[in-house]
């Protein structure tokens, strides 16, 4: 008989996450700030273009979705590297440098555009709810995004580590998230809760300010770093299930090597 599944203990996802995010910041910033910067920015120009064009929906939701998130992708890859290399005491995972992230990015592209697909849905599907019931749409929204986000919350530090396609990182997340799933749905909600008072904060600030006519894209910007934190949680993330659930540390994909 199977032994049930230890909890896993939200503290210590924050408590390791912060502590892997303060140790690092200038590097993680450094790495994640100006890609999905550029993201965003790009998608705000391109959203101007094709909605110019006047083409079908889909077409003008899908495209300024793609280039908005696939900046992201490469930034991914690099702050989990970063994080399991601290994570492991210095010792790099993978091919032990920047070749062993390249070589995973087209796993990495995989594995987020599965994560991301529900805010595809929500562009493409936007919600016809208005009155006194907008808000427990945008709650149900939310809380169906943190749960799907959770599913897969350890499968690019699975293919950054393990040097697993796609299919494989994806299949081996929902081992290690088995039996904590609400736990990991927890935690997801948390971060995008965050990230929703930061953004009406900044947008209150900036109204209180007489500013009022900021765009939205501003106060985009303002929380883009908490992506950041997200970003190296996933490491945590799986690196805690799997001390979890085998009793110790993941070990890595092939030899490690310092740099």
């Amino acid at each position: 008989m199977t032994a049930p599944a230890r909890p896993l203990s939200l503290r210590i996802l924050y408590g390791e996450t912060l502590s892997l995010v303060w140790r690092d910041l200038p590097l993680i910033l450094a790495l994640w700030l100006p890609l999905c910067a550029a993201g965003l920015l790009g998608a705000v120009w391109i959203e101007g273009l094709v909605r110019g064009v006047g083409p079908a929906r889909p077409t003008a939701e899908v495209i300024p979705w793609l280039i908005d998130i696939a900046p992201s992708f490469p930034a991914d890859a690099a702050v989990v590297w970063v994080a399991l290399r601290r994570l492991r005491g210095g010792q790099a995972p993978a091919l032990g440098g920047w070749l062993g992230v390249a070589s995973t990015l087209g796993a990495v592209v995989a594995i987020d555009l599965v994560e991301n697909v529900t805010d595809l849905m929500q562009a493409l599907v936007p919600s016809s709810v208005s009155g006194p019931m907008q808000p427990f749409y945008g709650l149900g929204a939310l809380i169906l995004t943190a749960f799907w986000t959770a599913l897969w919350l350890p499968a690019v530090a699975v293919a950054v580590d393990q040097r697993q396609g796609g299919p494989a990182s994806l299949g081996r997340a929902l081992g290690l998230v088995a039996g904590h799933l609400s736990a990991l749905a927890t935690f997801s909600l948390s971060i995008y809760v965050v990230t929703r008072l930061v953004t009406y904060a900044a947008a209150y600030g900036f109204s209180a300010a007489g500013l009022g006519g900021t765009p939205g894209w501003v106060v985009e910007l303002i929380v883009l770093p908490i992506g950041a934190f997200g970003s190296v949680s996933q490491a945590v993330v799986y690196w805690e299930l799997t001390r979890l659930k085998t009793g110790a540390p993941p070990s890595p994909g092939v030899a490690e090597v310092s740099g």
